[in-house]
């Protein structure tokens, strides 16, 4: 039986993939550590390998911010995976929105306060796509229980992304209605109607179907 190590999104937990149907495999969900003082995005990345099942065939799924890191681990992680699977992410720099790469120039993104990013209010619950009481209490549970280090890090680390070119091996799924990463700044290769950057939760039925569609080949 395949193993896949899932990698949740910024913030988030593995409660994020709770929906999913991911019955016909193992699953093994990758933890956020605290990165160490001005720790860079790659050797953040390499710490993290050490979670990964890897001694037996396996396929790693990042999910947004887990997307980027799926993308900087593929670089160093041996034996590699039978396949990468990214979903609501982006594969290189230049498909991160206008904003995002703005910081790099103008870290705006550094004067946030922490108290702020603890907190769910109807702006994030709207850039998420997150409409019914259970979402935004999920988001909520997210908010509050992240670690506002590692969410300023990893804000900072995004803004500064230097991967220039995508990776080979990576499939990506998007939604067309992501307002985190507007589809029309990335080259998806399956897109999910009325898909939010958060359907892997409000869309778990039809991300579901189509994960697993695309895993049965290595399920043989």
């Amino acid at each position: 039986m395949i193993t896949l190590n899932l990698i949740s999104g910024l913030g988030a937990d593995e409660k994020v993939f709770e929906r999913l149907d991911l019955s016909l495999y193992k699953v093994n969900h990758i933890k956020w550590i605290r990165p160490e003082p001005k720790e860079t995005l790659q050797h953040y990345s390499i710490r993290l390998i050490d979670q990964f099942v890897i001694n037996e065939p396996y396929i790693i799924i990042g999910l947004s911010f887990g997307g980027i890191i799926t993308s900087e681990i593929l670089d160093f992680i041996k034996p590699k995976p039978l396949k990468s699977i990214i979903i609501s992410s982006v594969r290189n720099r230049h498909e991160l929105p206008y904003l995002m790469r703005l910081g790099r120039s103008y870290p705006f993104h550094r004067l946030i306060p922490s108290r702020l990013l603890k907190i769910g209010n109807p702006i994030i619950y709207w850039y998420f796509g997150l409409k019914t009481e259970n979402q935004k209490k999920l988001m909520n549970h997210f908010l509050s229980s992240s670690d506002p280090i590692f969410v300023k890090w990893a804000i900072n680390e995004i803004a500064n992304w230097n991967r220039e070119k995508s990776l080979e091996n990576v499939i990506h799924i998007h939604g067309d209605k992501d307002k985190t990463f507007p589809i029309g700044g990335t080259e998806a290769d399956h897109i999910i109607k009325n898909g939010s950057h958060l359907m892997i939760y409000t869309h778990a039925n039809l991300v579901s179907k189509l994960l697993n569609k695309i895993l049965i080949p290595y399920n043989a």
